[in-house]
C-alpha cells in the first residue's frame, strides 16, 4: 500500500518530470549504503514496479521517494530542490516534522 502522503507527493510532481525524478531516485537507492533501511515489503514493491518498467507511473514513483527518503533524506531533497519542485519539499518537510515530534507516529 502506498502511503497518501506519498501519493500527495508524486501528485506534486509534472508528469514530464516523472520519468527524470525515477531515474535520480533509483541511483539513490541503489548507490546508498543505507539500502538495508528499507523495509522487505517497500523493497519487494520496487522489485516488482522496476521489473515492469513502472518506477515512473504514479504508485511507483510513490514507493521510490519513499525509499530514498529512508536511505538518503538529504540527497532525496536536493533532487526535488534541483527540479524546482519546492511544493513537494514542502509537504516532506512538514510531515518530516509533525511525525519527528509525535512519538505515536
Amino acid at each position: 500500500m502506498v502511503s497518501t502522503l506519498m501519493r500527495e507527493v508524486v501528485k506534486l510532481i509534472p508528469v514530464g518530470l516523472r520519468e527524470i525524478v525515477s531515474n535520480e531516485f533509483i541511483k539513490i537507492v541503489i548507490n546508498s549504503s543505507n539500502s538495508y533501511k528499507i523495509p522487505p515489503s517497500l523493497a519487494r514493491s520496487l522489485l516488482y514496479y522496476w521489473q515492469r518498467d513502472n518506477l515512473s507511473t504514479e504508485i511507483g514513483l510513490a514507493k521510490l521517494i519513499e525509499a530514498s527518503l529512508i536511505v538518503e533524506y538529504d540527497k532525496a531533497i536536493k533532487i526535488l530542490t534541483d527540479l524546482g519542485l519546492n511544493d513537494a519539499i514542502r509537504l516532506v518537510k512538514v510531515h518530516n516534522i509533525i511525525n519527528s515530534h509525535d512519538p505515536t507516529v
